[in-house]
């Protein structure tokens, strides 16, 4: 066997070894990590916007199809939204298991998060399936939430937007310092994510002439989500 084919088997055996150590959460530790600030009756049970950011990031053709362009591929807020789900894995108290994104961005997981975003009505008909398997093709378009550009609930100025942006700019550069190399793994981190989160809130913002109040409503949400999660991981009584 030449030089050539010996490289292309190795590579093979890489990829399958790697996409068997992928870990599939259950559907209740998915609803514990993905879940909404306000879960209420009726409500998906899974956060509308990180299950469209899982489509995004599975690679999978199928799933894609139908996202908003904001989820496109390069597009900010496919990056914005890795960020916060990134935020929301190393926290322990939503991530107990310690899975990572790849784990819950393979597609067969983001399937199963598709079906969890159906409301509890729907998500209460008996299924004749595997408690694990994929969702009907033909449900899933009716899955899609709203456009992005239409606000989902109460909005948010832009002024108080960027009080929120530089609460968790500081709450950020506290959880920076305590990044060390001997503070806990999940400590270190969300470090890197909450910083570049920031930055990238501040540069959609801008000087508010360029930002839609979808936009300001999900920085608004998401700079919340980092300052909550800085201040429980930068607890002294935590044990990771």
């Amino acid at each position: 066997m030449n030089k050539t084919a010996l490289f292309a088997l190795a590579a093979g055996i890489a990829g399958l070894s790697a996409c068997s150590h992928l870990r599939s959460p259950t559907d209740d530790q998915l609803v514990t990590l993905l879940h909404g600030e306000k879960m209420r009756p009726g409500m998906p049970k899974v956060d509308l916007v990180a299950m469209q950011c899982l489509r995004a990031w599975s690679n999978d053709a199928e799933l894609i199809q139908g996202l908003s362009a904001n989820f496109a591929a390069e597009a900010t807020g496919k990056e914005r939204c890795r960020g916060r789900i990134d935020g929301w894995l190393a926290d322990r108290e939503r991530n107990p298991s310690n899975y990572s994104f790849e784990d819950i961005s393979a597609p067969a997981t983001v399937r199963r998060v598709v079906a969890l975003a159906a409301p509890d009505k729907l998500a209460s008909v008996p299924d004749q399936q595997a408690d694990h398997a994929a969702p009907p093709p033909m449900l899933m378009p009716k899955l899609t939430p709203p456009s992005t550009n239409v606000p989902t609930g109460p909005s948010t100025d832009i002024g108080t937007t960027r009080a929120l942006v530089k609460e968790a700019d500081d709450a950020c550069k506290l959880v920076q310092q305590k990044a060390t190399a001997s503070a806990p793994l999940a400590l270190q981190r969300f470090a890197k994510y909450c910083v570049s989160y920031v930055q990238r809130a501040k540069a959609t913002l801008g000087d508010g002439s360029q930002v839609n109040q979808a936009q300001v409503d999900l920085i608004a949400r998401g700079s919340k989500g980092m300052t909550a999660t800085a201040q429980r991981l930068m607890q002294p009584s935590r044990k990771d």
